[in-house]
């Protein structure tokens, strides 16, 4: 399986978790908050949060609650996700999302975008 991955460069984003809103390089767009990553509908970008070079949280008070009845993740495995490089965890994210599209399920991935600020 061979897929050509398109990188797109951001310069600036502004996420407002609490009104789901965001703007990317001046143009303002709806988002989509999950726990430490957040879709942009109108663009179909996908954001794996990130500070430092580790994935966090997007949670108001930077922490994410780790286990609740029904919850598919141990606390070791929340903690190994939050201290993982988060290129390490974009490139995860992106082979999972390609072997999904290619067994019929989910949109195809096209690309990475990486954000400077």
């Amino acid at each position: 399986m061979r897929h050509d991955i398109f990188v797109r460069q951001r310069s600036t984003l502004k996420l407002d978790v609490a009104d789901g809103s965001c703007e990317i390089d001046g143009h303002a767009y709806e988002a989509r908050i999950g726990k430490w990553a957040f879709f942009i509908p109108a663009t179909g970008e996908k954001y794996l949060h990130s500070r430092n070079g580790l994935v966090e949280p997007l949670s108001s008070n930077g922490r994410v609650e780790y286990r609740r009845p029904g919850g598919r993740y141990s606390p070791e495995e929340w903690e190994s996700r939050l201290s993982q490089p988060a290129h390490e965890r974009a490139a995860e994210v992106y082979v999972a999302a390609s072997r999904l599209y290619h067994a019929g399920v989910g949109p195809r991935p096209i690309g990475l975008c990486r954000v400077d600020e």
